[in-house]
């Protein structure tokens, strides 16, 4: 694995990190069956085996190889030439990478700078990556991408659904924040769970009722919020307040700082997401790095599930 990773993305590459370790999905969005299915479909009548014959791909922002599996979908069986290289700051994705695809090549790197020679590759592809390392990103692209290559990407869509849906699951991360959940759980349950007396043990009781009661409406006005974790969270801490003799005071104390860390984290990739997501000027700014090298067959679309929805992602395709 060729490693060239700077520390400037450290913290976030942690949280992806983190996130990797834990799930089995391979898209950095959150799972929406629906979206996915446009998504793939998108790639597949894009994709090729011609596109591939004899040439050098390069993957953006990899992620654990959500558009690897698409490009092997897309592939008739048959003989064809390809040097496929996965690019991304995770360290876990890529080891994911290398335990589904032995032979792949994976390089773990800042999409904003490339350790590759100008002009080396034939096609450059990104799902939902390359806009989250910014403007210097595209300007890298456009460099390592030859004359006579072609960028292909899907990028986050500003005020689109997904978007949205960043926004709100922000928003419920701030709620609880707001509201000092794991702060009044870990007081009400390390206070049942000792069992010393407390003079402000009803007062606790009577706030966290309280908490537990905001964060249920929360959950009622949107069951989806956060993925379900939102709903998770708060079906479990109601099981282990109701039944706290069968459970020891550390691990309910550790279960909450865990669940407090997955959240931290999540709210930090909802960050980033929400942040990369372009609009329409942005776009075109980010787009000034492939004019500026002569691609100037630029076609951009909006996404959308079908004509009655919003958009949820820009499709980009760049060619001279």
């Amino acid at each position: 694995m060729l490693n060239t990773v700077s520390t400037q993305n450290s913290s976030l590459t942690n949280e992806w990190d983190n996130h990797w370790r834990k799930t089995s999905d391979r898209a950095a969005h959150s799972a929406d069956a629906i979206h996915d299915r446009v998504i793939e479909r998108h790639w597949l009548s894009t994709l090729g085996a011609s596109t591939f014959n004899n040439k050098r791909v390069l993957d953006l922002a990899s992620g654990p190889g959500a558009l690897l599996e698409v490009v092997r979908k897309s592939q008739p069986q048959t003989d064809y030439e390809m040097q496929y290289y996965s690019v991304d700051l995770s360290k876990t994705a890529l080891q994911q990478i290398k335990s589904a695809y032995p032979t792949s090549d994976v390089v773990r790197a800042d999409c904003a700078n490339l350790p590759f020679f100008a002009n080396s590759f034939d096609l450059v592809i990104s799902q939902f990556g390359i806009e989250y390392a910014g403007h210097d990103a595209f300007f890298e692209c456009s460099r390592v991408l030859k004359k006579s290559g072609k960028f292909i990407g899907i990028l986050h869509y500003k005020y689109g659904a997904l978007h949205i849906e960043c926004t709100n699951n922000l928003k419920a991360v701030d709620f609880l924040s707001d509201i000092e959940f794991f702060r009044y759980a870990q007081l009400v349950l390390y206070a049942n769970l000792t069992g010393k007396p407390d003079v402000h043990l009803k007062h606790l009781e009577m706030t966290f009722t309280n908490i537990l009661s905001l964060l249920s409406h929360a959950i009622s006005e949107q069951p989806k919020l956060m993925g379900g974790l939102l709903l998770r969270l708060y079906n479990d801490t109601c099981y282990m307040y109701e039944n706290l003799t069968r459970f020891e005071t550390i691990a309910i104390i550790q279960w909450l700082n865990n669940m407090e860390e997955e959240l931290n984290n999540y709210r930090a990739r909802m960050s980033s997401m929400s942040e990369s997501a372009l609009s329409e000027s942005s776009l075109d700014k980010a787009l000034i790095a492939f004019k500026a090298k002569g691609f100037n067959k630029i076609v951009r679309r909006k996404m959308s599930i079908n004509q009655e929805t919003e958009p949820f992602a820009w499709s980009v395709e760049i060619s001279m």
